[in-house]
């Protein structure tokens, strides 16, 4: 009994550290927003016409207006609780962590040099400068859907790799629904695919995982529920798409939104099997 409440204690403070340095961020972004003078942080914004270097992270930090942050942040807490608590459940801490900081260093760069040439020569309407942390917000989401995509992979033995096609995808779908819904090869022809292989997800499923699953829980419609959640989670990518591209801020949102989810769901993936490459 001792030994069982120690560890109980232990799992506590990792938790709560865990969720200090998950709040440490909209702390971090409103200081920033509130007391940083505003030509630093003009000077911190990545532009189009000049390129100092660090800009490449630091834009993804500073935010236009109050409504931009307080939109920034909320999307942010449920990002990256929706990343959280199925890798807690994996006991996967360590990987959360890696992940959280690659999100919050690395990626915001690589986000940023995709922006550039973008800008440049594809967008119609070229963006003189970008900010804003939803680039990194739209990475944390692609993180968690295959957190998701993990823990189905845990507990019912779906195919990783099918289920992270289907799911990256139906953004794609949703995301040329919006912006060329006059091209119905391109729409009709990616959620064919995507929904090939959504069901080859389901067909994926284990059927000894998922009766050990049933055995663990004591519970016999824990199966059911979460193949209904694989399903759920797809549409519910489709319909949020709507939300992450509104029309009206097309241009930038092609990079930072998409990119960004794209960027997320990826690194998780390819993090993911490298370290189960290298324990095996």
């Amino acid at each position: 009994m001792p030994k069982l409440l120690k560890k109980s204690r232990v799992k506590a403070r990792e938790i709560l550290l865990d969720l200090s340095a998950i709040l440490a961020i909209p702390l971090l972004l409103s200081i920033l927003h509130f007391f940083l003078p505003e030509n630093l942080k003009e000077m911190l914004i990545l532009h189009k016409s000049y390129l100092i270097g660090y800009e490449l992270l630091t834009n993804h930090f500073i935010h236009g207006n109050l409504q931009h942050l307080q939109g920034n942040i909320l999307y942010y807490l449920i990002s990256i609780c929706l990343l959280y608590f199925p890798l807690l459940a994996l006991n996967k801490r360590k990987l959360f962590y890696t992940l959280f900081i690659l999100n919050l260093t690395i990626l915001p760069v690589i986000i940023s040099l995709i922006w550039i040439p973008i800008n440049i020569n594809i967008l119609p309407q070229q963006y003189e400068r970008t900010l804003g942390f939803s680039g990194i917000v739209s990475s944390f989401l692609g993180m968690a859907v295959y957190a998701w995509i993990l823990f189905f992979n845990k507990t019912l033995g779906i195919n990783t790799l099918f289920a992270y096609i289907s799911y990256t995808l139906v953004i794609l779908v949703s995301f040329a629904f919006i912006y060329t819904p006059n091209n119905l090869l391109l729409i009709s022809s990616t959620f064919s695919i995507s929904l090939i292989f959504l069901i080859l997800t389901f067909k994926s499923i284990n059927k000894k995982a998922e009766e050990n699953l049933i055995i663990r829980a004591r519970f016999p419609l824990i199966a059911k529920l979460l193949k209904a959640y694989i399903f759920v989670l797809y549409l519910g990518l489709f319909a949020f798409a709507f939300e992450m591209f509104p029309y009206n801020h097309a241009g930038t949102n092609i990079m930072v939104h998409y990119i960004g989810f794209v960027i997320g769901i990826s690194t998780f993936f390819i993090v993911s099997n490298y370290l189960r490459s290298i324990s095996e």
